[in-house]
């Protein structure tokens, strides 16, 4: 599951964490534009730099990535493996 607020909280998020640190990083004339969100709600990493190159790309944090030790891929694994060991 990514870490991404629900789909019908998106647009609000978008628009209440992410455009204003856009708008004061673009009015103290800070480039490239950095925003880094890792929450429990949400965790990405946006750059936006415009003379590093015209096209864009995006990228998300993994999110497989284990955030509590019992709670996990890994440790679920494991955890079957040894009920049936």
């Amino acid at each position: 599951m990514l870490r991404l607020p629900p789909r019908n909280q998106l647009e609000a998020f978008v628009r209440n964490e992410i455009v204003p640190q856009l708008r004061d990083q673009i009015r103290a004339d800070e480039w490239p534009l950095r925003i880094a969100i890792d929450s429990d709600d949400a965790g990405l990493d946006i750059t936006i730099d415009p003379a590093k190159s015209p096209y864009s790309q995006g990228g998300f944090a993994a999110y497989d990535v284990p955030r509590i030790k019992d709670r996990n891929p890994l440790f679920n694994a494991l955890r079957a493996s040894a009920r049936t060991a």
